[in-house]
């Protein structure tokens, strides 16, 4: 008796435990999560929005670090002490050597990154890709390497990119690399997936990178991330930073993600007037501008809980003829420049 009684107790010790887990991971804020690609000193004559400044990138470490903010990696997401109570995830992609240097200026102020790296790009001897030797060093001052494909190719129109991202990529990493044994993030090449190169890549991988715009809810195997460009001032993206504490989409995608659908539905979980409704965009619009918002209002019908979105005519009317795909998140604009997401960040293919 006294046995069974001790054993109940164990029981309910167990119970209240993985309560309290569940609660404290439902109350944790959305996380942040930035992505990197190339830097310069000055970005002025260089092609492409991409590039980022060393000075502004210190000056967001800076602003982090002052904010209280912490850098994890999402496989440690379910273990985070509560003494992390402001998570961000940052990541850089494409595997450039410029990259090297912003490594070590996050090791100094105390941060770690996810490095995603092309593959086929890794060289003895390179000025422009990481090495082997570098990206042991990036291990080595506790970074992260993740897979970003194999030779940089969008999945969905490329089975041969797909099928090496889940095999190749891997054995060439671990053939490169000391230190790191396993590669639990991968980032699709371009931000492009679709229904069939999630199912593959999600039996290996088990965070998927994504650039659609939002926060990460820090359970969700794709991670919506935030694309940082010379075009937008650095306060756009901390303005980003500091919203997490704020994202509560009214709106619950229905259609697939990543599916091809000119018309998405959404289910609206309250009230919303759609007059107010915007479509921010990560892809560049036809004025070649990332972040782009424009009045979704004339795209949204609703019936009910049902908010239908004309995807199709959204893109006739701001976006190039050949834009066949978009990752985007319907928002509302409040005062001082803040953005209110009605949505989360997703991805899909239109036929155009």
């Amino acid at each position: 008796m006294r046995k069974q009684r001790q054993m109940r107790k164990r029981s309910l010790l167990l119970l209240l435990f993985i309560a309290a887990t569940i609660s404290s991971a439902q109350v944790r804020s959305p996380v942040p999560v930035l992505c990197y690609h190339g830097f310069a000193e000055d970005t002025m004559g260089v092609t492409g929005k991409l590039t980022e400044q060393y000075a502004r990138f210190e000056d967001m470490l800076r602003f982090l670090a002052r904010s209280g903010y912490q850098s994890v990696f999402p496989e440690e997401m379910q273990s985070l002490p509560e003494a992390i109570s402001r998570p961000v995830v940052i990541t850089f992609d494409d595997g450039r050597k410029d990259q090297l240097r912003a490594a070590e200026m996050m090791h100094r102020y105390g941060f770690k990154g996810i490095f995603f790296i092309i593959p086929a790009r890794i060289e003895a001897e390179s000025d422009k890709s990481m090495t082997p030797t570098d990206l042991r060093q990036l291990v080595a001052l506790g970074h992260q390497i993740g897979v970003h494909g194999f030779a940089h190719q969008s999945l969905p129109s490329s089975q041969e990119e797909t099928d090496a991202s889940v095999s190749t990529s891997i054995e060439r990493l671990t053939s490169s690399i000391s230190g790191q044994s396993s590669f639990p993030n991968f980032a699709y090449p371009f931000g492009h997936y679709d229904t069939a190169t999630y199912r593959r890549t999600a039996g290996v991988y088990p965070f998927l990178h994504t650039v659609n715009p939002g926060y990460w809810d820090g359970v969700s195997n794709l991670l919506p991330r935030m694309l940082i460009t010379s075009d937008n001032p650095g306060d756009f993206f901390k303005t980003y930073v500091l919203g997490s504490t704020e994202f509560q989409p009214v709106l619950e995608l229905v259609t697939a993600n990543g599916s091809t659908a000119d018309r998405v539905e959404f289910r609206s979980l309250e009230p919303m007037v759609i007059e107010h409704a915007e479509l921010l965009s990560v892809s560049a619009d036809k004025d070649g501008y990332h972040y782009a918002i424009h009045p979704a209002a004339p795209a949204l019908h609703i019936e009910g809980s049902k908010v239908m979105l004309n995807l199709s005519g959204h893109l006739q009317r701001y976006y190039h003829d050949t834009r066949t795909v978009i990752s985007y998140a319907l928002v509302e604009r409040r005062e001082r420049g803040k953005i209110v997401y009605l949505s989360p960040g997703v991805m899909h293919w239109v036929v155009r």
